[in-house]
């Protein structure tokens, strides 16, 4: 009995707007970032699921191959790409967009972690497909800022791919909690029936 009212007033001071609340749910997303690593990991291991994943890693890299060109077109005229995923400028391979780079793990990590987000059902509807294209959008400007790097001055792109991308992920990952959290402030927003 004690156990479930400990648990009842955790939760309580989870869904709070003040600062215990806004730094439980921080550490949430701190304590499920690492765990949600592991998610698309045991998707890759049923058949079903992995197959979806393969066809979400596709729909994604075109998107952001696509975007990329569309906004290097101005830059680079001779921008383009072959079906693999390998930008070329006037002709030379310049780089490839693996699977890891399109940001789908961190998507779906970021799905993971808004399970447990206090939102009501209705808001989380409109919120995760927002909060996806946000993440969308930083891998888009990874894959630029990466085209631009290695065309430009190559002996950058170890250190712009390992510390530059990261902080942009973690900046727009940042932005999205924050945008959660922005979301939460209203109070209809809160979801009162767990």
């Amino acid at each position: 009995m004690k156990f479930r009212k400990t648990f009842t007033d955790i939760r309580q001071k989870y869904k709070e707007l003040s600062l215990t609340g806004t730094l439980m749910r921080l550490g949430m997303l701190l304590i499920l970032y690492p765990i949600g690593h592991y998610i698309p990991f045991w998707m890759s291991k049923a058949p079903i699921l992995f197959s979806v994943m393969q066809i979400l890693y596709e729909w994604v890299s075109v998107f952001i191959v696509n975007g990329s060109i569309l906004m290097l077109k101005l830059f680079y005229p001779t921008i383009l790409a072959d079906a693999n995923h390998v930008i070329y400028i006037h002709g030379t391979g310049i780089v490839f967009l693996s699977p890891p780079c399109t940001g789908l793990d961190p998507m779906i990590r970021m799905a993971f972690i808004f399970l447990f987000y206090p939102l009501k059902i209705k808001i989380k509807l409109w919120v995760l497909p927002l909060s996806i294209l946000f993440i969308l959008v930083a891998a888009t400007i990874h894959f630029i800022m990466l085209i631009t790097i290695v065309y430009e001055a190559k002996e950058w792109y170890r250190f712009s791919h390992e510390w530059l991308t990261k902080v942009i992920f973690y900046g727009f990952y940042f932005m999205v909690w924050v945008m959660w959290e922005n979301i939460l402030k209203n109070k209809k927003a809160i979801n009162t029936k767990d």
